[in-house]
């Protein structure tokens, strides 16, 4: 028995869109850094994105955050992209 893999067009979707969301996290990766004097440590921090699309800026955003000690990130996202 011969097995064939082909790809559909949702497996190309999907693939383009990881694609697109591991170029978009490596673009704002470095764009973002916590201000030392900003004191905003032990805080309880929201994020808020008009609109979602990769999730990148959020996700970096909220990961240089949370280095800081004892503060939480909470996101709130208006509308979504599909």
């Amino acid at each position: 028995m011969e097995e064939r893999w082909t790809e559909t067009s949702d497996t190309l979707q999907i693939a383009n869109q990881k694609r697109r969301e591991k170029n978009a996290l490596k673009n704002v990766a470095e764009v973002f850094v916590v201000n030392e004097s900003a004191q905003i440590g032990g805080q309880h921090i929201l994020l808020v994105d008009d609109v979602l699309t990769t999730g990148a800026t959020l996700e970096v955003c909220a990961s240089k955050l949370l280095t800081l000690p004892n503060t939480r990130v909470s996101i709130v996202v208006i509308a979504l992209v599909s």
